[in-house]
């Protein structure tokens, strides 16, 4: 083979190389631009018609541009400062060197023998050794446990084996779990609030839902169990006790299975799948859409009451 051929083939693969390198950025771009329904089309999409109602979304949700403000600041006032550190250091080190300059160099150029992955395990050492590893997870622990035994500094309470058991159990949805109280069980005056909430957050409709459709799978199976006579809060009562259910659902779950059994629960779950298709279907409207179906929900439960 020729230099001439040999040259072409290397060049091919270089680009061949760069492209597929490249691509995986160029897809995360092109979804910016879909719909989230084109986005999760199988197979995917590479023609379609672009939006850019996701920009204006996130720009509704969130103050983005104040947000890419504090990075452009932070990412030139680290520059601004390792220049100004670094610079005349390295001056030094190059026209006035000592008998530690060349020491000091190499330990500089050993930082970069090893990647920052490499060094996570010391950095977790060092924090386990300072007590400052999951503090906040580990005060928040105490207190759920503080909640469960009711105790207090004034009337502290001996935790045993089972009590710790039981605030380790965790649900999911802990972050939607008021909306979904609110709406299973009817509390139609509480749903504009809960809304609200969760468009401050900038939670996805669709994600959200899927918390709806996780709780009417788990009513769907305590119906089951339960069966058509059973009565539900000495059922719930004994599913906690059985540790199936989580001992903080014990509430909210005597509701809901009180006002959706039987046909009124697969009719729950039949609108909860027609709402789901509906947002994939209409992203723009998504939200106008979850909320009507979220109302429509509170109010036939709330005719239960």
């Amino acid at each position: 083979m020729s230099n001439q051929h040999m040259k072409i083939a290397r060049t091919v693969f270089g680009w061949a190389c760069a492209l597929l390198m490249a691509f995986p950025v160029f897809w995360m771009a092109l979804a910016a631009f879909k719909t989230e329904q084109d986005a999760a089309a199988i197979p995917p999409l590479l023609f379609f018609s672009p939006t850019l109602e996701n920009f204006h979304e996130m720009n509704q949700r969130v103050d983005y541009l104040q947000h890419a403000w504090t990075s452009i600041v932070v990412s030139f006032s680290a520059t601004l400062l390792a220049l100004l550190v670094g610079g005349p250091a390295a001056y030094v080190m190059a026209f006035h060197q000592t008998r530690r300059t060349r020491s000091i160099m190499l330990w500089m150029l050993s930082t970069k023998f090893m990647p920052a992955v490499g060094v996570l395990v010391p950095i977790y050492l060092i924090l386990v050794s300072m007590n400052l590893l999951d503090t906040r997870i580990a005060q928040s622990e105490v207190n759920k446990l503080a909640l469960y035994l009711d105790a207090s500094p004034q009337t502290p309470r001996r935790a045993d084996a089972a009590a710790l058991d039981a605030i380790g159990a965790r649900t999911d949805d802990d972050g939607f779990a008021s909306l979904v109280s609110v709406v299973l069980g009817g509390e139609v005056a509480k749903l504009a609030p809960e809304l609200h909430r969760m468009r401050e957050l900038g939670l996805s409709p669709v994600g959200v839902l899927l918390a709806f459709e996780r709780r009417a799978a788990q009513l769907v199976q305590l119906a089951a169990r339960m069966g058509p006579r059973g009565n539900v809060p000495s059922f719930i009562k004994a599913e906690v006790a059985a540790k199936r259910v989580f001992w903080k659902d014990d509430r909210d779950l005597t509701a809901q299975l009180e006002r959706w059994r039987g046909p009124r629960l697969a009719r729950l779950v039949d609108k909860l799948v027609g709402l789901h298709r509906a947002l994939l279907a209409d992203s723009r409207n998504a939200e106008l859409l979850f909320s009507q179906g979220l109302a429509e929900i509170a109010r036939a439960a709330d005719q239960r009451r």
